[in-house]
């Protein structure tokens, strides 16, 4: 049997790493300012790897740099490698009763208005572990977590996957938002019917968010009429104040909006659309310390900060993973 022996160069982690930062940002130079190199040294490590895997990893077209075929393989495995090394650094300060390591969290825009000031509470209690924020509707964050880019995946549905554990952590109310100046605005409460044909900005059609609101619109028996798309909740609130309709999202994304005034709320008659919150984590991956223990100090920041009216429309789920008072999760071993 024939074998193919691996240079041992190949694994260089400074070179992947640069590596992996120009195929992320598509931009030498780029890589070489988050590195702290020169951009010649970053070119020389992308040089080296060709020759030593014998193939292209990018093409470039004057100053514009793309993958090619080779390239994305080597990205995929060159991350596999780095994530390899960290659960290594992990395990070997967890022996010594320290938490520390890299974790790369996602989250659908929900979270994004949530996880920035729970991480920056976590990092006071374990300033040895560094964290990244990816942000993406709840779709590319499944998408991302089965690809193992990432250790947590915080998102407005279940991924629907097997290979990935669903943890229920709060409920979320979306609300129905007009502009100052639209005739639904200033009424106490708004009957569904009053709602039927009317124009509506959504998010795009496989976000969470446009899913749940467009459900509980036809719960009511409401039929919106032209219905306009946007990729991120900042343009949908722009297009809701400029006059284009009336839009549907989570409360915790137009608190500041409400507070000013720039954004009001339609009262419709009926129950409330509610949406569940959840924290995804991949079975098929080892425990982190690190990951695991910002999952318990995420999970027990909510709980506390729950009230009779919620944290910004949100409410804690009962049952949910908890931690101890320093972040460790109380959570069931993976696969359970």
């Amino acid at each position: 049997m024939s074998s193919y022996n691996l240079p041992p160069e190949l694994a260089n982690l400074h070179r992947l790493r640069a590596f992996i930062e120009a195929a992320e940002c598509l931009s030498y130079s780029g890589a070489a300012r988050r590195l702290g190199i020169s951009q010649p040294a970053v070119s020389g490590h992308i040089r080296r790897l060709e020759r030593l895997t014998g193939a292209p990893l990018f093409i470039r077209d004057g100053h514009k740099v793309a993958l090619t075929e080779a390239g994305h393989a080597l990205l995929r495995q060159a991350k596999r490698v780095e994530s390899s090394v960290q659960e290594m650094q992990e395990l070997m300060a967890g022996l010594q009763g320290t938490i520390a390591g890299h974790l790369v969290l996602g989250a659908s825009t929900i979270w994004e208005y949530l996880l920035p000031e729970l991480m920056a509470g976590f990092r006071e209690v374990h300033p040895q572990v560094s964290m990244e924020l990816i942000v993406g509707n709840s779709s590319r964050i499944v998408e991302l977590m089965l690809e193992r880019r990432m250790h947590l995946g915080f998102t407005g549905d279940d991924g629907g996957r097997a290979d990935l554990e669903a943890i229920p952590v709060m409920e979320s109310e979306i609300v129905l938002v007009a502009a100052p100046d639209h005739p639904l605005a200033g009424r106490a409460e708004v009957a569904p019917e009053s709602l039927a044909g009317l124009p509506f900005v959504f998010r795009e059609a496989d976000s969470a968010t446009a899913k749940i609101a467009s459900q509980y619109l036809e719960s009511l028996g409401v039929v919106p009429g032209p219905v306009v798309e946007f990729g991120s909740h900042e343009a949908l609130k722009g297009a809701v104040r400029a006059g284009f309709g009336l839009g549907m999202l989570s409360r915790a994304a137009v608190q500041q909006e409400l507070a000013t005034g720039s954004l009001r709320l339609v009262h419709v008659q009926g129950p409330p659309c509610l949406r569940q919150l959840y924290v995804l984590r991949s079975r098929s991956r080892p425990q982190r310390a690190a990951r695991d223990a910002f999952l318990g100090y995420v999970v027990r920041r909510l709980q506390e900060r729950n009230r009779p009216q919620g944290w910004w429309g949100l409410h804690a789920v009962a049952g949910a993973t908890t931690g101890d008072e320093n972040g460790s999760p109380a959570v069931h071993p993976e696969g359970d």
